[in-house]
């Protein structure tokens, strides 16, 4: 067979792609990544294409009217520049990373004689959407020729599913992959963040902080679980999106619990990111509401923090069928608090998570595997 030549057309799940461009280059696959704003590692992917935008992401005039302009412009140019090069790059698969601006590509994006599959990673955007965002999906997954469509999880599929059925026998399972981190001592990775010493329990919060994922409802939980743990400290790592950080500002003032946060409001750096999961003693996501798979969830895994979730999208399915952490209710403060005290008193169970996370890292979650999986279906379309 000739040698598959695949072009991986991305914007906003870099970390994702890279690590899937990586596993895939290892196997021989030709790659090349086309992503606006990237700059691509010529260390682990022979060729590689940044689209020039009209104007850089953060160069856009203050004036709305003119914002949206100039925003506009560079996602128009951006996609023709694309479909453009792609054209004369010639590949046996276009291989999307999603799609940022739904209603541009269905004007805009050229219905390219290619094999075309793409990666679902949220069903549904995690904010409340302003246009008609199913129906420019729907509109766009039976126009534009997609032949597949990746998820992460059994959940995930069913929810696609509900949305868009017509492309239910097109859908197939590939997990959502994480790297092998390198541990070291809980006290050590403390020490470097600056975080207390001895304190048992030191709960996680980290990610961008968006309305969804419900961290009012673990700020409120917190004021029960110490009365099981007088000594325990949340940490809030990560910087607000689409969100005001001021009301949990006041929120942990109005709880008196302004001793028991540690807030670091801020952009994490990535080589500080597993530091914050090695010093944690578990990771809470409570999401109200969800459509996708957790980066966070995965990234708990490299680092073997045991988990409390929300049975949301697929996070609930995950954990319960891994067997790394405990799944709660979503909206609900008092399954929050059971969930937490449940796993934070009973070692066992957390060093059972721990031992199935460093297992599935090396089997289910091995991004090899994931790159081999992935060849699989290019196969299967060619």
């Amino acid at each position: 067979m000739q040698k598959i030549k695949i072009a991986m057309i991305d914007r906003d799940f870099p970390h994702y792609r890279k690590s899937l461009v990586r596993a895939l280059y290892n196997t021989g696959i030709d790659i090349t990544v086309i992503a606006p704003y990237n700059n691509e590692d010529p260390n682990y992917i022979k060729k590689g294409k940044c689209l020039k935008p009209i104007t850089l992401p953060y160069s856009y005039p203050n004036i709305k009217p003119l914002r949206l302009l100039y925003k506009s412009l560079v996602i128009s140019n951006n996609i023709l520049a694309r479909d453009g090069f792609i054209k004369k790059l010639k590949p046996s698969i276009i291989h999307m990373q999603g799609v940022s601006f739904p209603l541009f590509e269905l004007f805009l994006g050229k219905k390219l004689d290619i094999p075309k599959i793409m990666t679902v990673h949220n069903v549904i955007p995690h904010d409340e959407s302003l246009y008609n965002y199913r129906g420019i999906m729907k509109r766009l997954y039976q126009e534009k020729g997609f032949n597949a469509f990746i998820v992460h999880s059994e959940m995930c599929k069913k929810i696609l599913h509900s949305y868009f059925p017509s492309i239910a026998h097109r859908t197939f399972i590939i997990p959502f992959g994480c790297n092998k981190a390198k541990i070291i001592p809980g006290n050590e990775a403390r020490t470097k963040l600056s975080l207390p010493l001895d304190v048992y329990p030191l709960i996680l919060f980290f990610g961008y902080i968006r309305k969804y994922k419900g961290l009012m409802y673990l700020i409120k939980s917190l004021s029960y679980v110490q009365t099981e743990f007088p000594d325990v400290k949340l940490v809030i790592a990560g910087r607000e999106m689409y969100d005001n950080f001021a009301r949990y500002k006041k929120q942990i003032n109005e709880e008196g619990l302004t001793n028991k946060v540690i807030i670091r409001n801020d952009y994490i750096p990535e080589e500080d990111v597993d530091l914050y999961f090695q010093a944690s003693d578990l990771l809470v996501l409570p999401y109200t509401s969800f459509t996708s798979q957790s980066a966070v969830l995965i990234r708990a895994y490299s680092n073997q923090t045991p988990v409390v979730v929300t049975d949301t999208g697929a996070m609930g399915e995950i954990v319960r069928k891994d067997a790394t952490g405990t799944v709660v209710s979503p909206n609900s403060v008092e399954d929050l608090v059971k969930g937490i005290i449940r796993i934070l008193s009973d070692k066992k169970m957390q060093e059972n998570a721990k031992r199935n996370m460093q297992l599935l890292v090396k089997t289910k979650y091995n991004w090899q595997k994931i790159a081999e999986d992935t060849i699989a279906l290019y196969k299967k379309l060619l």
